[in-house]
């Protein structure tokens, strides 16, 4: 055999993966007593390249993408049914990050000027 028909053999012999397929060989290889050797070479992977997506499993990176990442939810304070008045006893803290500021109210917040100032920076 040639080198050039090697080198066009492993490129024809070469797969690409799923993530939901990664997850599946990885996950094997999670249950006790297997081996990773042998559950690599059962799929025709290397077993370094199971040992690798082990790690990327592990940080939840062999997930399928959700949506767009953050988003910011529209909200609206009103005074209407079911509006709770706590006393002013109760402390608390409204902690809020947007792209041009974080807000923190620390204590009894006035609703009319949080309104105020959310409307403003979210223009």
């Amino acid at each position: 055999m040639r080198v050039e028909d090697s080198v066009v053999e492993s490129a024809v012999r070469r797969q690409r993966r799923s993530l939901e397929e990664k997850r599946r060989i990885v996950e094997l290889t999670l249950q006790a007593g297997a081996s990773v050797a042998r559950i690599a070479r059962q799929h025709s992977v290397n077993a370094n390249q199971v040992f690798k997506w082990r790690g990327l499993y592990r940080r939840g990176l062999l997930s399928e993408p959700t949506g767009s990442g953050n988003q910011l939810l529209a909200v609206k304070v009103t005074d209407g049914p079911g509006h709770r008045v706590y006393p002013a006893s109760l402390p608390g803290t409204i902690h809020i990050e947007l792209p041009k500021a974080h807000i923190r109210i620390d204590g009894k917040g006035d609703t009319r000027v949080l309104g105020v100032v959310l409307e403003y920076l979210l223009r």
